[in-house]
């Protein structure tokens, strides 16, 4: 897949800008290289930040859906 700016904003619905500024935050971090177009390098620490974030959601959504749930039966929410 391109890295153009383009491209990742059209597969993703999001701006050019908001791609180019992370684009360019993870650079800064130390997390990716390009060389405008092409990945040049990934650093695996950026999977694991990934990978904790979305679990982070997961579990928050889940608390959130169970809250509503309950509520929703008159019942109050188990606790994780």
């Amino acid at each position: 897949m391109p890295l153009s700016l383009r491209a990742l904003s059209d597969r993703l619905t999001v701006s050019r800008a908001h791609v180019g500024n992370l684009l360019q935050e993870a650079e800064a971090a130390g997390w990716i290289r390009t060389d405008g177009r092409s990945l040049t390098f990934f650093n695996p620490s950026l999977l694991a930040e990934f990978e904790f974030g979305a679990a982070c959601q997961m579990v928050f959504y889940d608390d959130l859906a169970a809250s509503i749930c309950a509520e929703a039966h008159g019942h109050e929410a188990p606790r994780a």
